[in-house]
């Protein structure tokens, strides 16, 4: 779906992934974010550690790893997933 939303993209139109993955620990969850991103030809990747407590689908937080197609990265600590969002709204405004 998300590569399908790619390839149809407005001019100006970002396009945003998530990725729900499983890692041994956030430097791991990095090269799964680029590899992600550069399949599905999106603008930003957004992937979250299923596995790490305080991070996931039942997690009131969730830790990022983070890379656009500009080839920007970052790792986010834990934080609260409207905080995330806020994050992602202004990384998508700087690209």
């Amino acid at each position: 779906m998300l590569q399908s939303l790619a390839a149809v993209r407005r001019p100006g139109q970002k396009v945003l992934g998530f990725a729900a993955e499983t890692t041994p620990d956030m430097d791991a969850l990095l090269p799964l974010a680029h590899a992600k991103l550069a399949r599905k030809k999106a603008d930003l990747l957004a992937a979250n550690r299923v596995n790490a407590p305080d991070s996931g689908f039942g997690a009131p937080t969730n830790s990022m790893a983070v890379a656009d197609a500009h080839g920007r990265e970052e790792i986010w600590p834990s934080q609260s997933k409207a905080d995330v969002a806020w994050e992602l709204c202004s990384w998508l405004l700087r690209i």
